[in-house]
């Protein structure tokens, strides 16, 4: 018996490019390792990063949110 596959949550993306390609650059690395908890990993005692398509979709439902 195989299990299933994981989902799929795109590509694992540091601060900054989370920041660069998410955010258009319009913030900075440390507000994302500040502000973005959706799709974190801990990789270290301080390395971190964050699933794509978590963030993506993250972001996606604040801005439906907004006014």
């Amino acid at each position: 018996m195989v299990p299933d596959a994981p989902p799929d949550r795109g590509r694992l993306l540091d601060a900054d490019e989370v920041a660069r390609e998410i955010f258009c650059g319009k913030v900075t690395a440390r507000w994302v390792t500040r502000n973005v908890q959706a799709g974190k990993v801990k990789l270290g005692h301080v390395k971190r990063a964050w699933w794509e398509a978590d963030v993506r979709s993250w972001l996606a439902r604040r801005t439906a949110e907004a006014p």
